[in-house]
C-alpha cells in the first residue's frame, strides 16, 4: 500500500489493476446474471445475451450466435472495463469520487456500446435492435456501481489485515 497526502492508505497501481480484473469479473457476473434473468422473463432463452454478445465477433443475427464465444467475449470485456476503470480512477483513490465515477463509467459504456457503436458498426447492430434500451442502461449503471463498490471494499479489507501487522511491528 502507498500512503496518500492525507495520510490514508491507498492501494498501489498494481494492486488496483488486480482489483480491476477481479472487480470486472464480479461486476460482469452480476450484470450478466441480471441480463439472463431479464431475457428469460421476457420469453427468450436465458443464454440469448451471450448469443448477442457473440455477434461482436461473428456479426448478426444473434439467434445464430455461439454461446461459448459470447461468454469469452463478455469475460474479456468485463476484465478490460475493470482494468480501464482501475487506471482511470487511480489518482482518486477509492472514495466517493471513485464511487460516483463508477456510475458515470457504466453510463459511458452503455452510450458507447449501445448508442454509438450499435449505430455505426455492423457487428454491434444487434445491440440496438434486439434489446430493451432502458433495461440495458440500468444494467450498465449497475455494472459501474458494482465495480466502484468493489474497490473500497477490497481496500478496507487490506487495511484491516495490514493494521495488526503495523501494531506488531510497532511493539
Amino acid at each position: 500500500m502507498q500512503t496518500t497526502h492525507a495520510g490514508s492508505s491507498a492501494p498501489t497501481l498494481p494492486v488496483r489493476l488486480g482489483m480491476g480484473v477481479i472487480g470486472g469479473i464480479v461486476a460482469g457476473a452480476g450484470f450478466i446474471a441480471l441480463t439472463m434473468w431479464f431475457a428469460h422473463t421476457d420469453g427468450k432463452d436465458a443464454v440469448a445475451p451471450f448469443k448477442m454478445i457473440s455477434t461482436i465477433i461473428e456479426g448478426p443475427p444473434p439467434d445464430e450466435g455461439m454461446v461459448w464465444l459470447g461468454v469469452v467475449v463478455h469475460v474479456v470485456l468485463s476484465v478490460a472495463f475493470g482494468l480501464l476503470f482501475a487506471l482511470l480512477t487511480h489518482p482518486w483513490g477509492t472514495g466517493t469520487v471513485a464511487a460516483l465515477a463508477g456510475l458515470v463509467y457504466g453510463g459511458v459504456i452503455y452510450v458507447v456500446n449501445f448508442q454509438i457503436l450499435s449505430r455505426f458498426v455492423d457487428h454491434w447492430s444487434a445491440f440496438l435492435e434486439g434489446t430493451n434500451q432502458p433495461f440495458e442502461a440500468a444494467t450498465h449503471l449497475l455494472f459501474g456501481a458494482l465495480l466502484a463498490v468493489f474497490f473500497p471494499a477490497v481496500t478496507r479489507r487490506a487495511r484491516q489485515k495490514e493494521a495488526p501487522r503495523h501494531a506488531e511491528s510497532a511493539a
